[in-house]
């Protein structure tokens, strides 16, 4: 047996194996050494250069004989092998690109084989129709049989491929049956039909009838169903919601047509030409033209005021616990320049004295100002004043650390501070720097008279103008708490026990106790002490003289400063949205709001004439608090 190494592999292996014996020239072509099982190798080198290729190629393509190969192998002595640069191949001693060569397609040697019709090219190494022949197409899409189509007489592709003549039809020239290309009826496109019945093509290609209009003899016309014509579109006049009747008649609101007829949706009424539901409509609530009042609304048939205004005033809506001309009442209209009603009762609205003020607490007053403390921390609070009819705001002393208890004299302001130093501090009454006065650690203060008494883990006294300090009463916890008459100093503890002691010093008396803790919240007139049980929510009194105590209101939101005049006493419920509130001091009637919203309140002081109070604000130590005022 014998075999034929040829092309570039066979070159390839030759050329190695001729160098690894050391030979420096390529033997004749054809005198192979033996193989693996004794046959002879007769191996064609179709390596070298061009004039290598041009000789071996021709020798051995064009006759296939020994010679051919020969001189191939001559020229390849000659010019050793080639290296081609990708995607290029070595075949037959050249370099070619095996992707568009129609000889070498794909490998070496591979010849695309003519096609029908057809000039054949290689693409990406596969084999196909580069063009078809002038009239013929390839329109099977298979490249075995070339350009199939003759487009000039194939009825099937007749002119273009997938262009099929009617049936019957032939196909000339690339034309069916000459110009009409259709045995019967017109050709439309590609399409033979019969214009007198199509409604694509009625009476002509193109003319398309509309919607719910057939073709009849070559005429669209209406159907049967929807028979009249409007504005170009077949319609039912008995029906048409735009065309009732008549064309261009159109129901309005929520009507139908009904027999060419508008009328009412069920459900509906005729009021006025229009379709109203009379369950629902505020204007013709229950029936035509019964309008309900203003703020009403309509709900079965039936006008009904809103639960934030329920009652009905005057022919319309009115809240009577809060709005000032129907105020408890319809028609109770509250007076002043800014009336405001709550709860069923006439206000006025407060009135702003201070903004901006950091943590406003403890307040107290003189014949013309209101004073307070900023209860600020690490150096920034202050003791404040404002004139009882407004105007600019006083800082009368500055560079505090939360100070709190106050009181005021004729000459001086007096208050507790933890800074350095800290104690019980005395300045002027128009302002000044605070003195030390005592080093005691206090929360509240009071003053009757010459004498300053000191709420602190004991209850004493001082001179206004200084002096030592006297114990009145021992142990009382630190009582945020404390006022005092001519004759006693009386004071409530946070575990709720409310004493008092003789302001000249003697026997402590405990008026009552149990009551749970409080806030700053005492007051005292002729007869009884009050106070606020802070966090039960209550307000009490109990005699000056001792005895049982009375609970003389409930239900209150964290109460805390209290005031007495009138025979009314005043606290503030502190909270998000607090209120200063008022009740009889015999209790026995629900209280009355005298603000409301007021964000956190904190202290409070009254006058013959004016409610005064503080508001810390939503921030703390963030300058949003105030002081206000607003009729008692």
């Amino acid at each position: 047996m014998t075999y034929r190494w040829t092309g570039p592999i066979g070159t390839l292996l030759l050329s190695v194996l001729l160098l690894a014996c050391g030979s420096s020239s390529v033997p004749d072509v054809g005198d192979g050494g033996p193989t693996a099982d004794g046959a002879e190798i007769d191996a064609t080198a179709d390596v070298g250069s061009d004039t290598a290729t041009d000789v071996g190629t021709e020798a051995a393509n064009e006759t296939g004989t020994e010679a051919g190969r020969d001189a191939a192998s001559d020229a390849l002595e000659e010019t050793g092998p080639v290296t081609c640069t990708p995607p290029g191949i070595e075949c037959a001693g050249h370099c070619v690109d095996p992707t568009n060569d129609s000889n070498n397609c794909g490998l070496c040697g591979h010849v695309c084989p003519p096609l029908a019709n057809a000039f054949v090219d290689c693409s990406n190494g596969v084999c196909g129709i580069g063009a078809c022949n002038p009239g013929f197409a390839d329109c099977n899409k298979f490249v075995g049989d070339g350009c199939e189509a003759n487009l000039g007489t194939n009825p099937s592709n007749c002119g273009s491929c997938g262009h099929t003549c009617a049936s019957g039809a032939t196909c000339s020239g690339g034309a069916c049956n000459g110009s009409s290309g259709c045995a019967t009826g017109t050709l439309c496109g590609t399409q033979c039909v019969d214009t007198n019945t199509d409604s694509s093509n009625c009476g002509s290609c193109g003319h398309v009838c509309t919607y719910y209009q057939t073709c009849v003899s070559g005429t669209c016309t209406c159907s049967s169903s929807y028979p009249n014509l409007c504005n170009g579109t077949c319609t039912s006049t008995q029906t048409d919601y735009y065309n009732c009747g008549s064309c261009g008649h159109v129901c309005s609101g929520y009507e139908l047509c009904a027999n060419g007829a508008c009328g009412c949706y069920g459900g509906y009424t005729a009021c006025n030409g229009s379709c109203v539901y009379t369950y629902s409509d505020a204007n013709n609530c229950g029936s035509c033209g019964h309008a309900c009042a203003t703020g009403q609304s309509c709900s079965a048939g039936t006008c009904t005021c809103p639960s934030t205004a329920p009652t009905l005033c005057n022919g319309a809506c009115a809240d009577t616990q809060n709005d000032p001309n129907n105020c408890g009442g319809c028609g109770n209209t509250c007076s002043g320049a800014t009336p405001t009603c709550t709860a069923g009762a006439c206000g006025i609205s407060p009135v702003t004295l201070a903004t901006n003020q950091a943590s406003p607490q403890t307040m107290v007053l003189d014949s013309t100002y209101v004073y307070w403390v900023d209860n600020a921390y690490s150096g920034l609070g202050t003791v404040m004043r404002v004139a009882k009819t407004g105007g600019g705001v006083t800082t009368l002393v500055q560079g505090e650390s939360s100070p709190r208890g106050l009181a005021v004299d004729t000459t001086s302001i007096y208050y507790t501070s933890n800074g350095t130093p800290s104690g019980i501090k005395q300045a002027p009454i128009g302002g000044g720097t605070g003195t030390v006065i005592a080093t005691e650690a206090a929360s509240s203060l009071a003053i009757s008279g010459t004498t300053l008494f000191i709420g602190s883990g004991d209850i004493q006294s001082t001179p206004t103008g200084g002096g030592p300090l006297t114990i009145l009463a021992l142990g009382q916890g630190d009582p945020y708490g404390m006022t005092a008459d001519s004759n006693n100093v009386y004071w409530v503890t946070p575990n709720g026990v409310v004493g008092s002691v003789p302001i000249a010093g003697g026997t402590m008396t405990t008026l009552t106790t149990g009551q749970g803790s409080n806030d700053s919240g005492i007051a005292v007139d002729a007869s009884n002490v009050y106070w606020a049980n802070t966090y039960a929510g209550t307000i009490l009194s109990v005699p000056i003289t001792g005895g049982g105590f009375t609970t003389i209101v409930t239900g209150q939101t964290m109460p805390s400063s209290l005031a007495v005049a009138g025979g009314y006493v005043y606290w503030t419920n502190y909270a998000t949205s607090g209120s200063v509130m008022k009740a009889p001091v015999g209790g026995g009637v629900a209280p009355t709001a005298i603000a409301t919203g007021q964000s956190y309140p904190w202290g409070i002081a009254v006058d013959s004439t004016y409610v005064y109070w503080t508001t810390i604000g939503t921030n703390y130590y963030g300058n949003t608090g105030t002081v206000l005022k607003t009729l008692r």
